[in-house]
């Protein structure tokens, strides 16, 4: 099966953001809201998430799209990452 450019594209710079970790985890932050495994998952795709949701790469896949309309609350997340990173991202919003 042939890739798009742009697939490659995608798939080269998802390489990158993963090789970046670990994910620094925000201070605000209580570590006591995740699991283990969860803390470990973010800690080796958050770069990656970040990337996806500030539109640092381009969204290719229905999967890439549905995580980041998951993230701004077009719909509700579903799948195992989807919900991770929006508890996390909620986790870490200031207090005011």
């Amino acid at each position: 099966m042939n890739q798009s450019l742009q697939e490659q594209t995608v798939d080269g710079l998802r390489e990158k953001y993963l090789s970046m970790a670990p994910y620094p985890m925000d201070q605000l932050c209580d570590p006591g809201l995740f699991t283990p495994e969860e803390i470990e998952i973010l800690k080796k795709y958050g770069h990656w998430f970040d990337a996806l949701c500030y539109r640092q790469v381009p969204l290719v896949t229905e999967k890439q799209k549905k995580f980041v309309k998951a993230q701004k609350k077009d719909f509700e997340p579903k799948g195992k990452y989807e919900r991770l990173w929006y508890r996390y991202l909620d986790a870490t919003k200031p207090p005011f």
